[in-house]
C-alpha cells in the first residue's frame, strides 16, 4: 500500500456522502459493487418546472415530474481493468473498477409507489418490493 488517496470521478452525477462496497457474488473478481447514497430529495424546490422548460420530455414521452424526496436505492457496478473509455488499463482506479462502470437505480412499477410508505412501516425480513435495478441515463 502506498497510503495514497484517490478520488472516484466516474460514479454518476451528484455528491455521495456514503459509499459502501458489497459483494458482487462469491468468487467474483471482475467487478466491484458499491452502494452509493447521497443528498436525497429536492429540498423544497421543484426542479421539474425548469427541466420541462429546457429539456425534451422523458424517453417515454411523459413530462418530468417533481422528484421531491424520491431518490431510488442506487448501486455502482464497475468493471476492473478498464479505464474511463473502456480500454484495458492498470492504473489504480482502473484496476479497482472505479474508472469504468455504471450507476443503477431501483425502479418500481407505478402502482407500487402509492403503497411504499405503508410497506416500509410494516415490512418484515424477507418481504419483497417489486422492481429492478435499471441503468441510469447518465454515465
Amino acid at each position: 500500500a502506498t497510503k495514497t488517496a484517490y478520488t472516484m470521478g466516474a460514479v454518476g452525477f451528484g455528491g455521495y456522502e456514503k459509499v459502501v462496497e458489497f459483494s458482487c457474488g462469491e468468487g467474483n473478481t471482475a467487478y466491484v459493487c458499491l452502494s452509493v447514497s447521497g443528498y436525497n430529495g429536492a429540498h423544497g424546490v421543484d426542479p421539474s418546472i425548469h427541466r420541462n422548460e429546457i429539456m425534451e420530455p422523458r424517453s417515454d414521452g411523459m413530462p418530468w415530474v417533481d422528484p421531491n424526496d424520491i431518490v431510488p436505492a442506487r448501486i455502482y457496478i464497475g468493471i476492473k481493468g478498464l479505464d474511463a473509455s473502456g480500454e484495458p488499463a492498470d492504473d489504480f482506479l482502473s484496476r479497482n473498477g472505479l474508472a469504468f462502470g455504471k450507476v443503477y437505480g431501483f425502479a418500481v412499477p407505478d402502482n407500487t409507489t402509492a403503497v411504499r410508505d405503508e410497506f416500509h412501516k410494516t415490512a418484515a425480513k424477507g418481504d419483497v418490493v417489486d422492481g429492478a435495478f435499471l441503468a441510469t441515463a447518465f454515465i
